[in-house]
């Protein structure tokens, strides 16, 4: 299983290229603000909620964080 810096990583980098920020990220997914800091900074690890990130904001398979 990869490691949460590059889960992390990869979160960040889907998310600035889709040009959203974590607030806009947190309502659509339904979660805190904090929750996804702290995703994106590899100190918390949801893997649920991980996956509702990649599907509802960037249409895209969970895996490809994985």
């Amino acid at each position: 299983m990869p490691n949460k810096e590059k889960i992390a990583k990869n979160l960040r980098l889907l998310r600035h290229k889709k040009g959203i920020t974590q607030s806009e990220v947190a309502k659509s997914v339904g979660i805190s603000l904090s929750a996804i800091t702290n995703y994106e900074l590899g100190i918390c690890f949801d893997k649920f909620n991980i996956k509702c990130f990649h599907v509802v904001i960037f249409h895209k398979e969970s895996h490809y964080c994985f």
